[in-house]
């Protein structure tokens, strides 16, 4: 065949395609699986592109790993199916399409056409249905099938002739898994020729295909072991080792069958001749080109030949040099000290800052110019090298300086350790990890070797590559840690420039310089600083929820009538639905849903439900921070040392993990017993300073609106005032019912609730709800006109700005799916709103820090909860420094209406 030529140049077959083999693609299933396996992977211009690019990373793994003459893909077409005629209820429960993967599809069917691969699909035929007729009729013509798919319904096509190719995230494996008969026996427990009968029993929960209650997996691999067949099991049900098994085969045997017919694949849609229209076409090179580079997929490009290749090591283009003498680094230093600005990275023995110690350092003076300074090398017969303290007083009035200034990838990290070894670096000025994740807000990994492969179109020297997956940098050879280390350095260089123009494009350089890079520091040195926690407060709690939890663990026997696992879904939902005939209000994949949503709405009629939420919300701070929280304590400090995250959300609010702080409950009794472990030093106390109603002062401003600019002004009760407004009743008669009703109202507008949920929320009709709604409006006409005006911008834009121009990508505003484009709707609303109150925090802690640094206040910024910062303060400065801190707060941001901020003091955290 003349074409394979093509796919023998694209795709590197060593050798000559398998003439007797077809490749068949499952693409519905392969398209979905990708959209959710790589999330938020998008061109420059807001397009999703996710779905393309993991379908197309699976088409040409597979392609490769087994060259075929035979290819093609099935897709479903969608429409009413014969089985739809069978069971109404078909897929009945199944979501919509999401409208991102939706509008994906005709781009993969265009891009197979470019790649000259057949793709069928017909209305009214389901893609499974088309891959068994051609898989039968391949096997007709002598030919052996492949079909790579994620769906175990296909599972009943395996034989002699049939073989499955599962997607796995295994490595080694050429990316996929083959099923034969025996895999497909290790899988299920039964055959491929038992496999319809195996799904009759068990059903399908995704396809709403009814099954045999109380008939798993397991159950029914043991049923066929022993009866053969579906018949056979219906046949001797009363011979089923299980009284509820034996009692569901006999009332449920419609089902099965029905279910039986629902399963099968029809072999013989019409599906034209295999041999014909599955031959391989041959390749349009240039419209692949074009359409890969239209996508932005540079490094697939590269990778096929059809753009530059992403360089291996760049040894011919970079100067990378290794220092192991005093000499050479006084002359090092002296080059360095010249220059404006240098790219640093240390090369550490662990991911904690905390905990790492120095390996090597690693410098970059400019672009192609790398150095490795190693210190710790322990490997036998690594040579000698400089001490540590000697490097380190060597270049600290390098990092010590303003300049030259000081970039890197995620330097928070590198600032932490250097902290710790007595260092105080200075001149950061650039951070390319910050810079891509304001450029490109929408995309998830933001990695060194990801950026220069995007930017550089240059392949790095991975970590794994370099020292396997969990290896030890100290004992690499030093001649190979030291490209991987000055590599890393010296790419930043190279990435500074092109990631300048990306902020300059996204409208965020402003953003990053005033912002995000002062910030940096200033987190590294809260991470450094930490919190005290007391491990005995810690214990005791521990002890008195593990007695509240085998309290409510009997209660919860005692109403089941029975013992079981309170945290195995799947033994909840036989005894809400199978054994207290509750009702299944929603499902999933694996059967009735049993999520906290639910356990609510069941509450209402009967009382086990209820007490799991209990249990269940137990057992989260149980895991999450009562046994977890001492593993985070640092033997050395006594302290935790939160990590901090300045852009990993879309509104640009910090995050925290390891462990994450924020999410410590606030309003519960349990939450406010965690914090009591959390404490200041002796002679010293915790301040708390706390933004008051900052969203709503924040809307107030943004909005222009009279009403509540002179509510805040005047320093009245906003929620007070509301609640006269909207329930028609002067403000002293406000009780503090109706006043929390107004809360909730207020706060709500914020986050765009509708009626649905304020109803929810309020326990109270949907109707009065609304009226709610647009009395507020009513009593506050500017905000109404703000989320017009908002939706509107963010509509004609692509996106919403908060004060200071940080962007939120809107990609779904014009979505056919209501509920995406809702979704989107509020957060056009309220980015801007928690954005900018995100901003206001990040520049009252850099005023702060100013006022600490500037004045030496004997004050540790510990955290940074949501709209509130903790310090750690000497008792006898703490009132003076307090009032210093409010002022600072208070008049960091000049809006149209007053900032308040309440401050606490105490000797733990729940006592501020």
């Amino acid at each position: 065949m003349e074409c394979i030529t093509d796919y023998r140049e694209l795709l590197g077959w060593a050798e000559n395609p398998e003439t007797k083999r077809l490749l068949l693609f499952d693409g519905n299933s392969l398209a979905y699986r990708s959209f959710y396996a790589i999330s938020e992977l998008s061109t420059t211009a807001g397009r999703p592109v996710n779905a393309i690019f993991g379908f197309l990373r699976i088409i040409l793994n597979v392609m490769r790993s087994f060259p075929s003459s035979y290819t093609a893909v099935a897709f479903d077409a969608g429409g009413k199916t014969f089985r739809h005629e069978l069971y109404p209820e078909y897929k009945a429960e199944r979501k919509e399409m999401p409208d991102a993967l939706a509008e994906q599809l005709p781009l993969i069917r265009s891009l197979l056409e470019r790649l000259g691969i057949n793709f069928m699909m017909e209305e009214g035929i389901e893609a499974d249905d088309i891959l068994a007729t051609i898989a039968h009729s391949a096997t007709k013509c002598g030919l052996r099938t492949l079909i790579a798919s994620s769906d175990k319904d296909l599972a009943q096509l395996v034989s002699e002739n049939v073989s499955l190719l599962r997607p796995s995230g295994r490595r080694g494996d050429k990316g996929v898994e083959l099923f034969d008969a025996k895999k497909v026996y290790e899988k299920f427990g039964v055959y491929p020729c038992q496999m319809i009968d195996y799904l009759s029993l068990v059903g399908d929960s995704s396809d709403n295909i009814p099954g045999i209650p109380s008939v798993g997996p397991k159950t029914a691999a043991q049923l066929l072991e022993r009866f053969q067949c579906l018949d056979g099991v219906l046949e001797n049900s009363d011979k089923a080792g299980n009284k509820r098994v034996r009692e569901n085969l006999r009332a449920h045997r419609a089902a099965a069958l029905l279910a039986r017919r629902l399963v099968a694949l029809d072999t013989n849609v019409q599906v034209g001749k295999v041999l014909e229209d599955c031959r391989l076409h041959g390749v349009d090179l240039e419209g692949l080109k074009r359409f890969l580079t239209e996508l932005e997929f540079q490094s697939i490009l590269a990778e096929l030949g059809l753009g530059e290749k992403p360089t291996k090591t760049n040894e011919h283009q970079a100067d990378y040099r290794t220092i192991f003498d005093r000499e050479a680094l006084d002359r090092l230093v002296g080059r360095l000290i010249e220059r404006e600005e240098i790219s640093i990275d240390l090369e550490t023995t662990s991911t904690d800052p905390m905990r790492a110690e120095i390996v090597g350092i690693a410098v970059s003076p400019c672009a192609y110019k790398g150095y490795y300074i190693p210190v710790a090398h322990s490997y036998l017969g690594a040579p000698r090298q400089l001490p540590l303290d000697v490097v380190l007083a060597a270049l600290r009035g390098i990092i010590e300086g303003e300049t030259p200034r000081l970039i890197g990838q995620n330097l928070k990290y590198d600032l932490v350790i250097l902290y710790r070894y007595g260092l105080q670096p200075r001149g950061i000025s650039f951070d390319t990890m910050i810079a891509s994740r304001l450029g490109h807000p929408e995309r998830r990994r933001h990695n060194l070797e990801g950026l220069a492969a995007q930017y550089l179109n240059y392949k790095m020297l991975s970590y794994e590559e370099l020292a396997g997956k969990d290896g030890d940098i100290a004992a690499i050879p030093v001649e190979k840690a030291g490209f991987y280390a000055a590599e890393d350095a010296e790419i930043v260089s190279r990435l500074r420039h092109p990631l300048e123009e990306v902020l300059n494009k996204a409208g965020a350089m402003r953003l990053f310089q005033e912002v995000e890079m002062p910030l940096l520091p200033v987190l590294a040195r809260m991470e450094l600083n930490g919190i005290l926690v007391d491990e005995r407060v810690l214990a005791e709690q521990g002890e008195e929820i593990l007695k509240r939890l085998n309290g409510i663990e009997e209660d919860l026997y005692e109403m089941a009538g029975e013992r079981f696992n309170p945290n195995s879904p799947k033994q909840v939902a036989m005894v809400l639905f199978d054994h207290l005939g509750l009702p299944v209000t929603e499902r999933t994949k694996t059967g009735p849903s049993t999520s906290a949503r639910v356990l609510t709405k069941l509450a209402e009629q009967h009382p086990l439900p209820g007490k799991l939420v209990e249990f269940r919300e137990l057992e989260k701070l149980m895991n999450t921070y009562i046994r977890r929280l001492p593993e985070a304590i640092n033997p050395v400090t006594g302290r935790i040392h939160t990590s901090f995250h300045q852009v990993s959300t879309a509104t640009g609010r910090l995050s925290s993990s390891d462990p994450n702080l924020q999410n410590i409950p606030i309003r519960t009794e349990l939450g406010e017993r965690i914090r009591r472990a959390f404490v200041a030093p002796k002679g010293s106390l915790l301040v708390g300073a706390d933004y008051s109603q900052i969203e709503l002062r924040l809307l107030a401003h943004l909005a222009a609106d009279p009403a509540l600019i002179e509510t805040f002004v005047a320093g009245a009760d906003l929620h007070r005032r509301t609640a006269s407004q909207i329930f028609a009743i002067p403000e002293e008669r406000v009780d503090h019912r109706l006043r929390n009703a107004a809360k909730r109202i207020n706060f709500g507008i914020i986050y765009g609730i509708s009626p649905y949920g304020l109803a929810r929320e309020l326990s109270i009709p949907q109707g009065e709800a609304k009226d709610y709604i647009d009395r507020f409006l009513a009593a506050y006409p500017r905000v109404k006109g703000y989320r017009e005006q908002m939706i509107k911008s963010g509509i004609e834009r692509g996106y919403a700005e908060t004060i200071l121009g940080r962007r939120r990508l809107l990609p779904h505003l014009r979505s056919g799916n209501a509920a995406k484009r809702n979704f989107e709707k509020r957060n056009a609303v309220n980015t801007p709103i928690q954005g900018s109150a995100a901003d206001l925090i990040k520049l009252a802690m850099l005023r702060i820090d100013s006022l600490i640094e500037g004045e030496r206040l004997p004050v540790k910024p510990l955290l940074q909860i949501h709209d509130e910062l903790v310090f750690e303060v000497p008792k006898q400065y703490h009132k003076e420094v307090a009032a210093r801190i409010k002022q600072e707060m208070e008049t960091v941001m000049e809006l149209d209406v007053p900032l308040v901020v309440d401050v606490e003091f105490g000797e733990n955290w729940s006592e501020i």
